[in-house]
C-alpha cells in the first residue's frame, strides 16, 4: 500500500498535465450540420463524474493494470468518446535501463456510458472477426473487464492505441497522390470483405470458437428489441442459414405482429414495398459479408509516409460491424471522390448560402461521375483497384440507397418520426 501511495504521488504532475492539455480526438463524431465543434460534457449529458475527480479513479486503475516494478509513469489523456463508451488515453512510460532505452506504450480505455450498455463479450468477438477479415488493422485488446469490482468501478475495456491522425482531419491537406495512396488501401480492405461470403445474416456469437476460413463463423441472430430495449424474439439464438429476402421478411413479420399497435400500418406497408423493391432489383439477392457499420473518415486513422505516400494505420469503432446483405456491407466510400463532402459547413455556395453535404446525401450521389478532375481519378482509382465487377454492381445499383435505409429500418426499428417519413416516401417510389 505505501508503493501504491508514493507512486500516486509522483504522478501528481502527470495529471495535472491531464486535466489541463485536451488534445485532439480519434474518435470524434460527425461534424454537425451548422459546423459547430461544440459537444455536451459528458458530465451533464451522462451524469458522470467530473474528469478532473475521475482521472485520479482511472490513474489507480492504470497503476493496478498496467504498471510494474520498473517505477514506470503513467500519463491520462481526456478523449472525446462516442455514443456508447467514455474513452481515455493511457500512456506508460518505462525508465531506461542499462540493456534498453525507455519505452513508451499507449492505451486507450472505453467505459461504457452506461453499465446495462456493457457487452464487452460480442464487442471482442467483434473485433476477432474484423482483425481476420481487415487487411487494415484494428484495435487490439490487452483487458476486458466486465464487473463493477475496479477503481474506476465499472466494466471496462483496455485497448492498445494505435498510432496516427484522424483521416477526417488530414485528408483536406492531401496532395492527390496522397490520396490516391489511401484509395487504394480501401480498395483492397473491399477486396479482403469480398473474400469471406456467408450464408447467414446477424453478429458474431462470442462462445463459440472462430474456427480457420473456410469454416463458417458462429453467428447470432440480429437482435431485435422495442423502444424500452426488450426483446421481442427472446433470448440471443443461433443465426438461420437463410437469403437476406428471408431474413429481413422475418424480422418485418416481427415487427408487424409485436411492435406497438399505432405502428403497424406503416409495418405492412413497408413489408410491401420492400417485396417491390426486391422483385424489380433482386438487391437482397446476395449472401452475407462483413460489414462496418459506420465506415467513415472519422474512424480511420493515417500517418505520413512521404509526399506521395500515406498509411493508413487502424480502422476504429466496429461497435456496429455484422454480416449483412452485399447492397449494404459493398456501400462504396464515395466520400473519397467527393469534394463536396470535406468542405466546411461555413463554406458559402456560388449563391452565397451556406450549404453542408450529410451523409445521406452523399450516399444518394455515389454513382456520379464526378466533375472535379482529381476526383474523378480517385473514383477511377477505386473502381480499377477493386477489380471486382460483383462489388461494384452493388456499390452503384439503381435504388441502392433505398435497400440501404430499408435494411436499417428493418434492423434497428422505426426509431423516429423522420424515419417514418422516410419510411413512407421509400414505398411511395416502390
Amino acid at each position: 500500500m505505501a508503493e501504491k501511495e508514493q507512486a500516486m504521488r509522483s504522478h501528481e504532475n502527470s495529471m495535472d498535465l491531464a486535466s489541463l492539455s485536451l488534445r485532439p480526438n480519434i474518435e470524434s463524431p460527425p461534424p454537425s450540420p451548422t459546423g459547430s465543434a461544440v459537444s455536451e460534457s459528458s458530465t451533464v449529458e451522462w451524469n458522470h463524474v467530473p474528469f478532473t475527480d475521475f482521472q485520479a479513479q482511472v490513474l489507480e486503475l492504470g497503476l493496478e493494470i498496467l504498471n510494474d516494478s520498473t517505477r514506470s509513469s503513467i500519463e491520462i489523456e481526456r478523449l472525446r468518446g462516442g455514443g456508447e463508451n467514455r474513452v481515455i488515453g493511457l500512456k506508460l512510460t518505462k525508465p531506461a535501463t542499462f540493456q534498453q532505452p525507455s519505452v513508451v506504450d499507449n492505451y486507450v480505455l472505453r467505459i461504457p456510458r452506461r453499465i446495462c450498455d456493457a457487452d464487452f463479450p460480442h464487442t471482442m468477438a467483434q473485433l476477432d472477426f474484423a482483425a481476420r477479415v481487415s487487411s487494415i488493422p484494428v484495435p487490439k485488446t490487452i483487458k476486458v473487464e466486465c464487473s463493477k469490482e475496479n477503481p474506476i468501478q465499472s466494466p471496462y475495456l483496455l485497448q492498445e492505441r494505435i498510432p496516427g491522425q484522424s483521416l477526417l482531419d488530414a485528408w483536406p491537406d492531401f496532395n492527390l497522390s496522397q490520396k490516391l495512396s489511401v484509395t487504394r488501401q480501401i480498395a483492397t480492405l473491399f477486396q479482403s470483405i469480398r473474400a469471406f461470403p456467408v450464408s447467414r445474416g446477424g453478429i458474431p456469437d462470442p462462445k463459440k470458437e472462430l474456427l480457420p476460413w473456410p469454416h463458417q463463423p458462429p453467428i447470432l441472430r440480429y437482435p431485435q428489441c422495442n423502444s424500452s430495449g426488450e426483446s421481442l424474439t427472446g433470448p440471443a439464438s443461433t443465426a438461420l442459414f437463410q437469403s437476406p429476402t428471408d431474413m429481413l421478411q422475418s424480422r418485418l413479420d416481427v415487427w408487424m405482429e409485436r411492435d406497438i399497435k399505432h405502428r403497424k400500418p406503416l409495418w405492412e406497408m413497408l413489408s410491401q414495398g420492400f417485396k417491390n423493391l426486391n422483385a424489380t432489383t433482386g438487391l437482397f439477392e446476395s449472401e452475407f459479408y462483413w460489414y462496418h457499420g459506420d465506415f467513415q473518415p472519422r474512424n480511420l486513422l493515417v500517418a505520413v509516409i512521404s509526399e506521395e505516400e500515406v498509411k493508413i494505420t487502424g480502422v476504429l469503432d466496429w461497435d456496429n460491424s455484422h454480416f449483412a446483405p452485399a447492397v449494404v456491407a459493398f456501400e462504396p466510400p464515395c466520400w473519397l471522390w467527393m469534394q463536396d463532402y470535406w468542405k466546411d459547413a461555413s463554406d458559402p455556395t456560388p449563391d452565397g448560402t451556406e450549404w453542408y453535404m450529410t451523409e445521406a446525401m452523399l450516399c444518394e450521389k455515389a454513382g456520379l461521375i464526378p466533375t472535379n478532375d482529381d476526383d474523378k481519378q480517385i473514383k477511377e482509382c477505386f473502381e480499377e483497384y477493386l477489380q471486382s465487377p460483383y462489388v461494384l454492381k452493388f456499390a452503384y445499383a439503381n435504388h441502392a440507397v433505398d435497400a440501404r435505409r430499408l435494411y436499417k429500418m428493418v434492423l434497428d426499428g422505426l426509431t423516429d418520426q423522420d424515419v417514418g417519413e422516410v419510411a413512407v416516401k421509400i414505398c411511395e417510389r416502390h
